[in-house]
């Protein structure tokens, strides 16, 4: 990022921080997007950050770790769409996604990630194999799906796994967020 990162206090700050640099946030929490509350949220939290690119404009940083998470027969683990607690739908087909934490290593959010998105369907003491040697980073800017009118930095480390006990046909998990429930559907491919 160019200029120093923009780190709001409120809802407020970023709403007029975002506007004043021409990204309208009205469609923000409507159908499939995020609201602004999420952002600030997690912004705060550290998951991103928000700064301006070197033309001058808003941008949005987040560093992921995806996780391919292969079968016995060679198939593909993908979350095929999620169901939000405002109850709109979002189509994914994305390998399991999380964004790094602050100071977090990728291969320990690659196995948080497992961890929080697949917990009710994990045995226990999952036995979690995050394949080192298959490791590729990228970086990659384009508008958020979940921020319409606001560019994304996305740093992305793509990462294999295996992670034995896992439902051998497609099936769904439920994530507790503090906005209510998120559910997610998850299928097999080749």
């Amino acid at each position: 990022m160019a200029a120093q990162a923009f780190r709001p206090a409120t809802q407020g700050q970023l709403r007029d921080w975002l506007e004043g640099h021409g990204v309208p946030t009205a469609p923000y929490g409507q159908g499939p997007t995020k609201s602004l509350e999420h952002l600030l949220t997690e912004v705060l939290d550290g998951e991103s950050t928000l700064g301006l690119d070197a033309g001058g404009q808003p941008q949005r940083r987040v560093s992921v770790v995806s996780v391919e998470i292969r079968d016995a027969r060679g198939r593909m683990l993908i979350e095929a769409r999620q169901v939000l607690p405002s109850g709109a739908q979002r189509a994914r087909a994305l390998p399991l996604s999380e964004k790094l934490l602050p100071g977090e290593a990728w291969e320990a959010a690659a196995v948080r990630g497992v961890h929080e998105e697949l917990a009710s369907v994990l045995p226990p003491s999952p036995q979690i194999s995050i394949k080192t040697e298959s490791h590729t980073m990228t970086e990659d800017r384009r508008p958020s799906l979940s921020y319409p009118g606001l560019a994304t930095c996305y740093i992305c480390h793509r990462v294999e796994a295996e992670v034995p006990g896992l439902p051998s046909e497609a099936f769904r998990t439920e994530e507790q967020r503090p906005d209510g429930i998120l559910t997610a559907f998850w299928e097999w491919i080749i």
